[in-house]
């Protein structure tokens, strides 16, 4: 339920089914967020961002250079403004809008399968998001804290989310058909994200490492069951960080910890990935250090409502992040506005045109953006549109 596979638009080129058929699989996508807001304490407006990006994979086996192996290359480009700037949100209104606003190298990475598929090792330069606190039914909104991966992460560790690569790997277990485990090890560096810096391959500017796990239960092996996803993972990130109540002191290392779930409720038919679906996640960030000390999501996804029109998709979310009691104390000890919460709700309609090219209107209200009750409530309206090539 959580995406309709795409047929490139591009993909009857001869060459490229040539390609295919040799290993060599080419991905391409445009992705464009056009949103307008009510209220906010830099004035109303409209912002657009967009987001191409490409990328191959290479069966080495086919290419008969290293069986059960494959290795991924993909860079992007991102261009535009953020509506959170006319707002103080802390969430971004356009999911595509950060990370590096610039050409970037997202993934250099090889993958190796060994145990008869059982152990997957991966390596190279890319986000650990990839790998980490993926969840099926959340990247169906616009706004990026309800789509993908909670922002709690990246906001509380040195946790790298796309397209802002990292040096690292990972291992990936399957301890039976429904249980699997991973670990990671992955650089730390804030460089990456910067303009100037989406070539950077270097390790200069590293603060440490990070050490994401997780376990995994998946429900779901045959058409009629009803599929369902839960994971509990957790963090901990080597690097220095200013104490929330005390900035002037550092303290070294910081962890976390989330639980993911989401399952499918409801079905128009067997074997079919039609109806209702729900999920929720919740995280916890370190004591003295996470700006975000606890974060909550929520919301339910239902595709094939309209007759005829089997693979759109309707989504509501919601999501609260909580600021840290050690920051407030920092903030009421200084005289400065103390923050709280912030919560938002998105609702959208996700069409799909055709094979290729999806448009997903849609509505969010942002209450207290940025967590600071001086800050007006606000209605955004916008549009997603995205592209297969």
């Amino acid at each position: 339920m959580d995406s309709v596979v795409q047929r490139p638009l591009f993909a009857g080129w001869m060459w490229r089914k040539d390609l295919s058929q040799q290993g060599i699989d080419l991905l391409a996508h445009y992705v464009s967020e056009t949103v307008a807001n009510t209220a906010g304490i830099g004035g109303t407006g409209t912002d657009y961002a967009q987001q191409v990006d490409i990328g191959a994979s290479f069966d080495l086996g086919k290419l008969g250079v290293w069986s059960g192996a494959i290795a991924r290359l993909a860079l992007s480009d991102r261009a535009g403004h953020s509506l959170a700037n006319r707002t103080g949100s802390f969430f971004a209104y356009q999911e595509i809008y950060g990370q590096g606003q610039n050409l970037r190298i997202d993934e250099i990475s090889l993958e190796k399968t060994l145990l008869g598929g059982d152990l997957a090792l991966k390596a190279g330069f890319y986000p650990l998001g990839n790998d980490f606190a993926t969840m099926p039914y959340v990247c169906n909104f616009t706004n990026v804290a309800i789509c993908g991966h909670p922002q709690s992460l990246p906001t509380d560790s040195g946790w790298s989310d796309g397209p802002a690569g990292r040096w690292g790997g990972r291992a990936k277990w399957a301890i039976t058909d429904a249980i699997h485990f991973q670990i990671g090890l992955f650089d730390v560096n804030p460089e990456v994200t910067r303009s100037q810096d989406g070539f950077k391959l270097s390790l200069s500017g590293s603060t440490g490492f990070i050490v994401p796990a997780e376990i995994i239960y998946q429900l779901g092996t045959k058409p009629d069951d009803y599929a369902g996803t839960y994971k509990v993972g957790g963090y901990y990130d080597s690097s220095s960080a200013a104490d929330l109540a005390n900035p002037a002191l550092q303290d070294r290392g910081r962890s976390g910890y989330y639980v993911e779930a989401s399952q499918q409720i409801f079905k128009t038919g067997p074997g079919l990935r039609n109806g209702l679906a729900i999920f929720g996640i919740f995280t916890s960030g370190d004591r003295d250090t996470a700006k975000f000390k606890y974060y909550y999501e929520a919301g339910c996804a239902y595709r094939g409502l309209i007759p005829g029109r089997e693979l759109d998709l309707v989504s509501l979310g919601w999501v609260r992040t909580d600021v840290n009691p050690q920051l407030q104390i920092h903030e009421a000890t200084a005289g400065m506005t103390l923050l709280t919460n912030e919560q938002l709700v998105e609702f959208n309609y996700t069409g799909q045109l055709t094979s290729w090219l999806q448009i997903r209107p849609g509505v969010q209200y942002d209450m207290r953006p940025g967590a600071a009750s001086t800050h007006p409530n606000t209605w955004v309206y916008g549009i997603q549109i995205k592209a297969t090539l």
